[in-house]
């Protein structure tokens, strides 16, 4: 790959979001470690179905991470996690807020990687204080998602600089600018209340 000509020894995540079957998993998570062997770092959430992560973790040597499965199985028995995955990958916001996001983690007892759902900077502000609470950080987060807006809510957006976020105070100095039209705060507003009654948050 192109990457690896030029940072020879970076390392990969690959994240299919639960893509796969287990018959694909296998297929393609063997094809990736034929090729790229210890290139890659873990494959992030290959099948939805946990019986078939528990298949897939005994038929590869790659590390697996959960995140879709963690928020199914939030109001259940989070035992299993711990049987299908090496890794969990946390995100602050759909874990309930920072204090649950530790609690969430504690019963999980993984190594973590904190993650971000497509965040401002002030989102990113607050998982970058749950990576520096959490205490079994795996590795790098996945916290750079600021710089894919065209626009922030801040004119000092958290930003990656050297590989490295520093977190500081963010002042949403642009929000007024960048609010959304009636009828989307509307529509979000439903949105979160739907997500209330069925009780995913």
């Amino acid at each position: 790959m192109e990457v690896l000509n030029h940072i020879p020894d970076a390392k990969f995540r690959l994240d299919v979001n639960g893509q796969w079957n287990l018959e694909e998993a296998i297929i393609n998570l063997n094809g990736y470690e034929n090729e790229f062997g210890s290139k890659i770092d873990y494959v992030e959430q290959p099948c939805l179905n946990v019986d078939d992560l528990a298949q897939l973790r005994k038929k590869t040597g790659l590390k697996i991470a959960v995140d879709e499965s963690i928020r199914k199985h939030l109001n259940q028995d989070l035992s299993k996690i711990k049987e299908v995955a090496d890794i969990a990958v946390i995100k602050w916001a759909p874990s309930g807020g920072i204090s649950a996001a530790l609690a969430l983690i504690e019963k999980i007892d993984l190594p973590v990687v904190i993650s971000s759902a497509l965040e401002s900077s002030i989102g990113i502000s607050h998982g970058l204080s749950l990576a520096q609470s959490a205490p079994n950080l795996y590795g790098a987060c996945g916290l750079g998602t600021a710089s894919l807006f065209n626009s922030d809510v801040t004119r000092n957006p958290l930003t990656i600089i050297n590989g490295e976020i520093k977190n500081k105070k963010v002042v949403p100095d642009l929000i007024d600018k960048l609010k959304a039209k009636p009828d989307r705060q509307i529509w979000w507003q439903n949105r979160i209340n739907q997500i209330y009654q069925e009780g995913l948050i």
